[in-house]
């Protein structure tokens, strides 16, 4: 379970793993919740607060607490495309990068000053539903839960020894993402490891169902076959190639958009990759439908 997922005041350095760090403590992230059950008539439990003199003492129930206080820093390079609080918007929806609020004299709220006027509501992540069990990483659906609503997701986990194909895929979602593709891809929210770089994971939109068998056994309209040809065609143009480009790599969203997923064995090189990855899929294509245009 997430919360606030702060912006770094600094980046480090380019080519090394992100790191979940610095837990908020029940102590200041008391102090939010406080300044939150200050607006409303009763704290999210359905008890109210308790308030006196001493803000220190003030009484808030332990469920609150429990549903509010694991929050993260986050010391990610380009993280500063990603929201503020990971709640219903878009990546491209990025804030200010003034990060005063987040100096070392702040970022620890040692005072309610550094408080948010109107405090975020806490934000959870739910994941529910192993969708795939594969030598190099699981895949699991859950959602994004906070008070603006709720947003499907799909949490992709590595463990340290996989840590290189994690490093890929990494950095074709930042690829895609930067050019504002998310018609492509998934939406890329973020990536995360145990400070003990025992296992890390991917946070992704939920893009859909992804086809079954073969490119034959899929059902591929020439429509939808157009659609997959033209993603591919652009991530080339990038310089970003894929390598495992197949049905179970293509999901269907309940927009009917086709997005193309796992990067793991991608690499970026543009015209170094020797690879016939575009002709080959022409041929298939050709042997399946009168898809072209």
């Amino acid at each position: 379970m997430l919360t606030f997922l702060h912006l770094p005041n600094e980046s480090v350095q380019e080519g090394i793993l992100p790191v979940v760090r610095n837990a908020i403590s029940v102590q200041e992230m008391g102090k939010t919740i406080r300044a939150l059950a200050r607006s409303t008539a009763d704290a999210p439990t359905g008890k109210k607060v308790v308030s006196n003199a001493n803000d220190s003492e003030n009484e808030v129930s332990a469920e609150t607490i429990r549903a509010s206080t694991i929050s993260f820093s986050i010391e990610y390079p380009g993280m500063y495309r990603l929201p503020r609080l990971l709640v219903p918007q878009t990546p491209h929806s990025a804030p200010s990068m003034d990060t005063s609020l987040l100096s070392s004299s702040s970022s620890s709220c040692g005072s309610e000053d550094h408080l948010p006027s109107c405090p975020p509501l806490p934000v959870d992540v739910e994941v529910f539903k192993l969708l795939s069990y594969g030598p190099t990483a699981q895949v699991w659906r859950g959602c994004l839960l906070s008070g603006q609503g709720t947003i499907p997701i799909i949490v992709k986990m590595f463990s340290k020894r996989n840590f290189d194909h994690m490093k890929k895929e990494v950095l074709a979602y930042q690829l895609v993402s930067s050019r504002y593709l998310d018609d492509l891809a998934p939406l890329y929210y973020g990536v995360f490891t145990r400070p003990d770089q025992s296992w890390g994971a991917i946070v992704l939109s939920d893009a859909g169902e992804a086809f079954r068998g073969t490119w034959k056994e899929a059902g591929f309209s020439a429509q939808e076959l157009q659609v997959v040809w033209k993603h591919l065609k652009t991530l080339h143009s990038l310089g970003l190639h894929h390598h495992d480009l197949g049905p179970r790599n293509v999901a269907k969203g309940r927009d009917g958009n086709l997005r193309l997923l796992d990067y793991e064995r991608s690499s970026l090189g543009g015209g170094s990759c020797p690879c016939n990855e575009l002709n080959t899929l022409e041929k298939v294509f050709d042997s399946l439908a009168d898809w072209r245009q």
